[in-house]
């Protein structure tokens, strides 16, 4: 879709107004050339401009809202999230939607980005405009007394006739980079808050079974020391459970650092400056229930799709522009204005035309030339190497979901059922004197593996179709109806 060419600036006024009153120094003679000079200059030159990207901010908000799904994105023209509003939407526990959408509201990245917008829109504004006229002033005093000679020329280059309108391609094609950049920016903001919301959620979880492994082996120490003083185990026993559970305590507290860490990276990414060790998510790491993807089915949507595509795309119409421009550079400058010359004698002043004509003999402009061509096949080059990309980062992201999903499927059905029962064993085997404790701490360190695996295959299947979707550059709705609470 081709985005809309912003409207004119609005609020232009002319240099002069006719409720103004007429300066002294535009009375007698000067008045004829005042009068002569500054009709057709009002006419083409304006003197105050205003630079209005608000359009353009909208732009890019459409554009954000259509690639992520999600709407609301900052707004430069409107109020910022207040410190008072974020702690009142983390105050309470934090889903993975208010997550995404707090990062798009307030990601002081994406802000800086925005302000790219302003400064493209004014440079377009600033590319619409003529350069300013030049005034030559000659006065000359006769050695012999008498009436001094004055000369007053004003010249107006007349090649941005026809150079502004290529300027203004350019700036163009420019604006709209940094929109569809801006855009993409925003997607990828939106990928890397969901990773770290799920890296959040699973280091929570890995904290919880941490913490549940140590109550499990407090009470096998416990059935230990009992079984001991019963005359039914021995020191070694014993030592050995006390072993397990110092252990198990020790991963508590690293668990417990690796979630409140993995919250206070989930903060970072929204610009939050808080403590953040005890917000809640309300969303566990979810179950992902799925077909395998189809790569092939994917590429011609990501290259249709794509936000940095279609950036490239802008670079590379602005580069072609850039060498139309250096092209007509080579003629040099034209400029042509009204003359008039008071004569030293009693005569009338003299009234014609001024012309100044650069002559393009040493510096024809062939090096800028040379260059804009060169930065118009880098462009090419560029969008040629993103293109092709993207098949292979497509299957890429495709084949680590679906293995994702399948292993965890594996764990699920195979390898988390089979621990249990084996724990279940060990213990009915070794109260019944059938087995040895170690049988027994293998049995519970598998079941911790798996339980473990699990957590991670999780975060891995979630990760994984949060990077297929990014990669593929819009929102995958077969993708989010995987996603089981």
């Amino acid at each position: 879709m081709q985005t809309a060419i912003p409207p004119l600036p609005q609020g232009l006024r002319p240099l002069w107004t006719p409720d103004r009153p007429v300066p002294r120094w535009r009375q007698g003679w000067w008045k004829r050339f005042a009068a002569f000079v500054m009709t057709p200059s009002t006419l083409l030159v304006q003197a105050c401009t205003q630079v209005n990207p608000g359009p353009d901010f909208m732009r890019a908000r459409e554009l954000i809202a259509q690639s992520t799904g999600f709407e609301d994105a900052y707004n430069p023209d409107g109020p910022p999230l207040s410190r008072a509003e974020l702690d009142k939407i983390i105050g309470d526990g934090l889903s993975l939607e208010e997550a995404i959408r707090v990062t798009l509201a307030n990601n002081r990245q994406l802000q800086a980005a925005f302000m790219g917008i302003g400064v493209a829109k004014a440079e377009w504004v600033q590319s619409g405009l003529l350069t300013n006229p030049s005034v030559d002033l000659l006065l000359r005093f006769p050695t012999d007394g008498g009436r001094s000679m004055v000369e007053a020329t004003l010249v107006q280059n007349l090649l941005d006739l026809w150079r502004i309108p290529i300027r203004k391609e350019i700036s163009q094609h420019r604006l709209d980079q940094i929109v569809l950049r801006i855009a993409r920016l925003a997607g990828e903001l939106l990928a890397q808050t969901k990773a770290a919301y799920y890296e959040a959620a699973a280091a929570a979880e890995l904290h919880q079974v941490a913490q549940e492994n140590l109550d499990i082996l407090r009470q096998s120490f416990d059935a230990v020391r009992s079984l001991r003083e019963a005359g039914a185990a021995s020191d070694f026993d014993e030592n050995l459970a006390r072993g397990q559970l110092l252990s198990a305590q020790l991963a508590v507290r690293t668990a417990r650092l690796e979630a409140t860490n993995a919250k206070r990276r989930l903060a970072r990414l929204f610009s939050s400056d808080q403590e953040v060790g005890d917000l809640a998510l309300i969303d566990p790491l979810p179950d992902i229930v799925a077909q395998p993807a189809d790569p092939e089915g994917l590429i011609d949507l990501a290259r249709a799709s794509r936000l940095d595509l279609r950036a490239y795309s802008a670079g590379i119409n602005a580069a072609r522009e850039r060498l139309r421009l250096e092209q007509s550079n080579a003629w040099g400058e034209l400029a042509l204005g009204p003359s008039i010359e008071r004569p030293a004698g009693q005569g009338d002043p003299l009234v014609g035309a001024g012309l100044s004509l650069e002559l393009p003999i040493f510096d024809q402009n062939q090096a800028q030339v040379a260059k804009a061509g060169y930065l118009y096949r880098q462009m090419m080059k560029s969008y040629e190497a993103v293109y092709l990309a993207v098949a292979q980062d497509i299957r890429i992201a495709a084949d680590r979901a679906n293995t994702a999903i399948a292993s965890l499927g594996f764990y699920r059905d195979e390898l988390l059922p089979q621990a249990e029962r084996n724990l279940s064993f060990a213990r009915d085997s070794y109260s019944a004197g059938q087995s040895s404790i170690l049988a027994l701490f293998e049995a519970q360190r598998s079941l911790l593996q798996a339980r473990k695996g699990y957590i991670t295959v999780r975060l891995e299947s979630a990760t994984a179709l949060t990077e297929l979707e990014q990669t593929v550059g819009s929102p995958l709705e077969s993708n989010r109806s995987r996603e089981t609470r």
